[in-house]
């Protein structure tokens, strides 16, 4: 592989962004991940403490 050609392939490699969509969508899954978990974790204790009241009402 000549000089050049390994130059034309490293532009090619740095201006291609078919990966970048990839990249995006994971990072927007890792977010909405934590917004969903990090309420649970933090209210998790209060809504078992009420899930057990409602069931010990029950006969």
């Amino acid at each position: 592989m000549t000089d050049f050609s390994r130059f034309a392939a490293g532009r090619r490699f740095v201006a291609d962004e078919s990966g970048a969509t990839a990249v995006e969508y994971s990072v927007l899954a890792a977010f909405i991940f934590l917004v969903i978990v990090a309420p649970l974790h933090l209210f998790g204790p209060a809504l078992t403490a009420v899930f057990e009241k409602v069931v010990a009402g029950f006969p």
